[in-house]
């Protein structure tokens, strides 16, 4: 109320004495002739002119406002903490209703042979009746087999031996009580190769008691534990089901997929399509208080259709990310974004499409700072004091793999390149070319690795890439779920390029 009456009040009080108000502006900074209202503006551009008019004439209004926005900010805190909890307790009941998410298992890990057994069976080339020296020996270690190599004093000839990888050493570098913001679990790490292996698996809490949507700016709404989410684009549709599709518009995207599918078959290509999950669809315990919000989405039925009714290789990795967040959470908490972990996640779906070797998240050297992506504090134009750290996580992935060459710079939080090119050692000599939007960005590191060439472009500019896409062995073609709609156009570029 303050903020809205006191500077026209002001206003009115110092135009009483021009002589006092010339004063009065000069002593605040300001030497320049104040904003005139123009005798020809137009209905269009008149609150624009009003408000500069205004804004020169109400003393301390834009102080007054930037004031209010930071005893605003300092109040958001203990009114979440304090205030908007008792204010719940009182209307809807006291206590949380909770409940505990489900824990996916891990994968069983194939018992290893016995090492006696292995030692008899690598050993039978070894001859026992000759003289042997040893030539040559590779110590194993928990990564990899070792050997000798003998040579035979009298006939010069060499056998090799096969010395069984050795076990990992664990110890317990984590554990991790079950809240409302974690999985418990206990995290081993190998001394050797930092290697992790989680158990004693608990689940997640849950709150399931009525929790108000906090808005900010229209574009942001706050939910549990301090999650942040991103509300344009339609975001909320997708997470309430609003906007399904019917059964044409189903079957019309799945025959353009395929169309594109056949043309990379016939050109000796592979073509992946991938829609990334919204941040709502894999943290929805997270999410405020909403009605009648369905288990499965639009995405959900398009994944289901293209299963049954196409055999272009179709992802929507929902699943797959919920499970590897018992592990690390797969998104930013105050991003839209899939962190690393997550980019990670949906790289190795993209691998098992193309029957590739795959990695599994659990069995590699995991770090974690707190440097992460946090763009809707600005979208929302919150204060981010007072908010509880998120983590990136960084993935020690094919650490022995050296890049050769790279064009273009890759970073979700500093910037980046429409289109990035690298040159890898890896010895697979395929060329990847991904067409996708800002979620891309986190798969660069790891897909680089696995191809002997890698391109990355933004969607919108298909073109940069023209020459790539036709010299390509593989074609991903990635979307966030938001923006699924704008994919159809990028299948078209594409087709077009490869009928050319």
């Amino acid at each position: 109320m303050i903020v809205l009456i006191a500077p026209t009040y002001l206003w009115r009080e110092v135009e009483k004495n021009p002589k006092k108000y010339e004063v009065f502006t000069k002593e605040i900074g300001e030497n320049r002739a104040l904003k005139e209202m123009s005798e020809d503006v137009t209905i269009k551009d008149y609150s624009k002119e009003y408000e500069e008019y205004y804004s020169d004439r109400a003393p301390f209004r834009n102080y007054l406002i930037s004031f209010n926005q930071k005893i605003n900010a300092g109040l958001e805190i203990p009114y979440k903490n304090a205030i908007q909890p008792a204010l719940l307790k009182v209307f809807y009941g006291a206590g949380k209703n909770e409940r505990k998410m489900e824990v996916y298992l891990p994968k069983e890990e194939k018992e290893p042979e016995k090492e006696e057994e292995k030692k008899e069976e690598v050993s039978e080339n070894k001859p026992s009746e000759v003289k042997l020296t040893e030539k040559e020996r590779k110590e194993p270690t928990c990564k990899e087999e070792g050997y000798v190599v003998y040579v035979n004093e009298e006939t010069g000839e060499e056998t090799k031996e096969v010395l069984p990888q050795i076990d990992h050493e664990f110890e317990l570098v984590e554990e991790i009580p079950a809240s409302y913001t974690s999985y418990g679990k206990k995290i081993y790490e190998c001394k050797t190769c930092h290697k992790r292996k989680f158990e004693d698996l608990e689940a997640k809490l849950v709150d399931e008691s009525y929790f108000p949507a906090i808005n900010h700016e229209g574009m942001v709404i706050e939910g549990r534990n301090n999650w942040l989410f991103f509300t344009g684009d339609n975001t909320l549709g997708y997470y309430l089901g609003t906007n399904l599709y019917d059964e044409q518009a189903l079957q019309q995207k799945a025959e353009l997929m395929q169309r594109l599918k056949d043309l990379c078959k016939q050109k000796g290509k592979e073509v992946v399509f991938l829609i990334a999950p919204n941040k709502e669809e894999i943290y929805s315990e997270y999410m405020p208080s909403y009605d009648n919000v369905p288990e499965f989405t639009r995405n959900d039925y398009l994944s289901e259709y293209m299963k049954n009714h196409s055999s272009a290789k179709f992802l929507f990795p929902k699943e797959e990310l919920k499970k590897a967040k018992m592990y690390y959470d797969t998104y930013y908490a105050y991003d839209t974004h899939w962190n690393n972990i997550g980019a990670f996640v949906a790289t190795m779906q993209i691998y098992e499409k193309l029957g590739m070797e795959t990695t599994e998240l659990e069995s590699i050297p995991v770090s974690k700072s707190v440097d992460a992506a946090a763009g809707l504090f600005g979208t929302g134009s919150i204060n981010s004091a007072g908010y509880p750290d998120d983590y990136e996580y960084y993935i020690d992935y094919k650490p022995e793999i050296e890049i050769l060459s790279e064009q273009g710079t890759f970073d979700i939080r500093g910037g980046y390149d429409n289109y990035q090119k690298n040159e890898s050692s890896s010895e697979n000599y395929s060329k990847i070319v991904m067409l996708g939007d800002s979620f891309r960005i986190g798969m660069i590191p790891i897909i680089r690795k696995d191809f002997k060439e890698s391109v990355f472009v933004q969607r919108q500019d298909a073109e940069l890439a023209k020459e790539d896409i036709k010299s390509a062995n593989v074609i991903v073609i990635e979307t966030v779920e938001r923006f699924d709609s704008q994919m159809d156009a990028t299948i078209n570029k594409v087709i077009s390029y490869l009928e050319e």
